[in-house]
């Protein structure tokens, strides 16, 4: 789910290419990936985007 816009995506690869171009140096280093391992490690990724773009809920 993209927090800014409130799109949900489907977990798939080509989503989180476009979702992960908010994030130029983590974008880079899983397109440097080949397909298959995009694949294998979809998750991984997506928990370091999470990592280094948290989400602030204000109280």
């Amino acid at each position: 789910m993209d927090f800014e816009t409130g799109k949900i995506y489907d977990y798939e690869v080509d989503n989180l290419e476009v979702l992960f171009m908010k994030d130029p140096e983590l974008h880079d280093e899983y397109m440097g990936l080949s397909k298959k391992k995009r694949q294998q490690m979809k998750f991984l990724y997506i928990r370091k985007f999470n990592d280094r773009n948290p989400l602030m809920i204000p109280k």
